[in-house]
Order: structure tokens, then sequence, then C-alpha cells
């Protein structure tokens, strides 16, 4: 790709794909259909949210084509239509997770605490 130039269309439904997927609740449910299909039911009860919002989450995610659905005895199942999207968003939650760790680690002591695991014994008054 490299210097290779971008039709404005292409930019643009690349731009909105990233814009759906910008919101907490939608990644949420990238995540929880990466590891398997899914009923409506049980993604509000992953994300605690209403059937009806759910669905208007993923009908965001169904028309950017990361997610399809099926109709399995009148209930719709969602599964990914691109697995390549979930394994980056995980990705970058592990990623962030770690990083949110290592902030914790490194910055959240406070000066003259001792550092995690070091003895308590013989310390000077």
């Amino acid at each position: 790709m490299c210097g290779e130039t971008v039709d404005a269309r292409r930019l643009a439904l690349t731009v909105e794909v990233f814009e759906t997927l910008a919101h907490p609740d939608r990644v949420r449910l990238v995540i929880a259909l990466g590891r398997d299909e899914l009923s409506l039911n049980h993604l509000a009860d992953i994300t605690e949210q209403s059937p009806a919002a759910v669905q208007q989450h993923l009908a965001s995610l169904e028309r950017i084509g990361v997610v399809s659905s099926r109709r399995y005895h009148d209930r719709p199942f969602y599964h990914l239509s691109e697995p390549a999207v979930g394994g980056l968003i995980r990705r970058h939650v592990r990623g962030a997770s770690e990083k949110a760790g290592d902030m914790q680690c490194t910055g959240s002591r406070r000066q003259g605490q001792p550092r995690p695991g070091a003895s308590t014994h013989d310390r000077s008054a």
C-alpha cells in the first residue's frame, strides 16, 4: 500500500467503520461475538441493556458489514462476518489493559511508600 492513493469514497467508508466501532457497547458486542454466535437476548444480558438498544447497535454493525445474523426458530442469532475486526479489537483491549496495569504499578505509589513486595522489616524510624 506504500505510495497508493485512496479514493475519497473508500476513505469515507473506512472512516464510517471506525466511527461506528467507536462506542463502548459496540466494542463489547464485537468481543462477545468473537467467541461465539449469540442470540439477541444473550447479547442484551452481556451488555446489561435492553434488547431494543442492543438491536440498534447490532443494526449499525450490520450496516458496516462487521456483523451478520441468521434466524433460527424465529430468533435472531448474530455472528462476526469480519473476524479480523474482532481480533483487532481484542488485541487492543488486551494491550490497553496491560498498559493500564503498567501505569498502576509504576505511577500509583506515593513517595515514601515501600515498593510492592519490599520487606517491611528493619525500617528506620
